[in-house]
């Protein structure tokens, strides 16, 4: 950063990396970073200061150089933790404005008109860890007679012998 201050911090930096050599993170652009850092969420409520002092520091450079609110950044917070995403992850999702998205898009569930108020909340809560836990992979099992139930350990060396007798034809 230019301007007002700027000699002050550079000399700050070269005073903490001689108080304390071999460490790193004492660069006059890294303690400008603490300083927007601690500006950001210094009236943030107990929860979300919490929340982001587990964060990796550049996923919180990022969020803090991007979110325009609390409320955006605890949301990312919540989703890194959630999601386990990395730095390029969470960047990508900020373009994608999913904290926005997330707010307007409607849910896709009838809890409000079917559900007693006190149970709602719950059940919507529960929706989120169900979907959170889907299986990320779809068995397809086109190439093999199955039954309606099966066990899918035996498919393994049955498939790799397919995969081995097919490549040993000769078309």
């Amino acid at each position: 950063e230019k301007g007002y201050g700027s000699s002050v911090v550079k000399q700050l930096a070269n005073d903490l990396q001689q108080e304390f050599p071999g460490t790193t993170g004492f660069s006059a652009r890294n303690l400008w970073n603490m300083k927007q850092f601690y500006e950001f969420y210094a009236l943030a409520d107990e929860k979300v200061q919490r929340s982001v002092a587990l964060l990796p520091w550049r996923h919180n450079l990022l969020i803090i150089s991007k979110a325009k609110s609390i409320d955006e950044a605890e949301f990312y917070c919540e989703q890194v933790f959630q999601n386990n995403w990395s730095r390029d992850i969470l960047l990508n999702f900020i373009k994608a404005d999913t904290f926005k998205n997330a707010k307007l898009l409607p849910k896709l569930h009838n809890f409000e008109t079917t559900l007693p108020e006190n149970l709602q909340e719950q059940a919507d809560e529960t929706n989120m860890i169900a979907e959170k836990h889907k299986p990320d992979k779809q068995y397809t099992c086109e190439f093999h007679p199955v039954e309606i139930s099966f066990n899918e350990r035996p498919f393994v060396p049955r498939d790799i012998q397919y995969i081995k007798s097919s490549a040993e034809m000769k078309y």
